[in-house]
């Protein structure tokens, strides 16, 4: 299990870099920048904040879950209804005891779950309505072109 740190988490204010430390070997957090190489290591992607490691993993097609507190969901229709999808395909967790529940569930073979038509139909609803990629090859390309150079 490997931690990675957002940017900010080691600086002098939050002090998340610290409070890591304490609780896991130096060994398992990790603060690169680099994300690519983690992702094709992982065996599961698990977020807590909907930020651009939920979009990469998705994108690299990394069974993902984000466990994200309800009172956090912004209110927007359209992030309301995909929510909702990505909530039924345990792919969207408010609860931290349902989604390691679901790692329970899932864990000897994560990609079993996640290439299921229905994860992926959802997966697909994402890609297209929050990152603005649709099933077109080029603009796929185009993504992936901007997030691997971004590393």
């Amino acid at each position: 299990t490997l931690i990675k740190l957002h940017p900010h988490d080691n600086d002098n204010f939050w002090k998340n870099y610290k409070i890591y430390e304490t609780f896991l070997n130096k060994k398992n957090v990790v603060s690169d920048n680099s994300m690519k190489k983690y992702f094709e290591q992982a065996k599961v992607v698990i977020c807590l904040y909907p930020e651009t490691s939920l979009s990469q993993s998705i994108i690299y097609n990394i069974p993902t879950i984000l466990v994200y507190p309800k009172e956090m969901y912004e209110m927007n229709k359209k992030l309301k209804k995909i929510i909702k999808l990505m909530k039924k395909q345990k792919i969207i967790f408010d609860s931290a005891k349902l989604a390691i529940d679901h790692l329970n569930n899932i864990w000897d073979n994560p990609t079993n779950w996640w290439e299921k038509k229905s994860v992926q139909n959802v997966i697909e609803i994402f890609k297209k309505e929050v990152l603005g990629i649709n099933s077109k090859i080029d603009n796929i390309d185009k993504w992936k072109n901007f997030l691997i150079t971004s590393l």
